[in-house]
């Protein structure tokens, strides 16, 4: 696709981003020219990105002109389609979640496919029911001190 090409079927995305929206294989087509001319720029003697050695490779992708944009993309998406879960497309026979020792999302361990397909029989909770939870109630009976609003989190365990 050609840089600036207009897509008409695609003209509901430009008024929802309040000018021209940039699809995915344009930011592609886009993000590997500019790397490529950042690669010539950058180490002269080269024609384009793939033709860097590796180090050379990570000081390009380092820049944080360069970083923010294309690399974090395909980033992204690599990251995607190795890890997320596989029935997004990705993660073809779990070789991500193998390789990271994921066990996969599965249903909760001890019930039967029947038991989580099946209807939730019990009765629904009462308007005095919920009236009657008190959350600082609960709060109150955490073992461990409160922690300060202002600084929740020193590095200790529990709640």
């Amino acid at each position: 696709m050609a840089k600036g090409k207009q897509i008409p079927e695609r003209g509901w995305a430009d008024v929802a981003a309040g000018g021209r929206y940039v699809g995915l294989q344009e930011q592609y087509v886009t993000g590997v020219s500019d790397l490529d001319a950042a690669a010539s720029q950058m180490f002269p003697p080269a024609k384009d990105f793939v033709s860097l050695l590796g180090p050379q490779q990570d000081l390009l992708i380092a820049r944080p002109d360069i970083t923010v944009g294309f690399p974090s993309l395909v980033f992204q998406h690599a990251a995607e389609g190795m890890y997320g879960a596989p029935e997004y497309g990705g993660n073809k026979n779990l070789v991500g979640w193998s390789y990271i020792k994921f066990p996969g999302d599965t249903q909760p361990r001890g019930w039967t496919a029947a038991e989580m397909l099946a209807p939730d029989t019990s009765p629904p909770i009462t308007a005095a029911q919920a009236r009657r939870f008190d959350l600082a109630t609960a709060f109150r009976r955490l073992p461990g001190d409160p922690r300060p609003a202002a600084a929740p989190w020193k590095g200790r365990g529990g709640i």
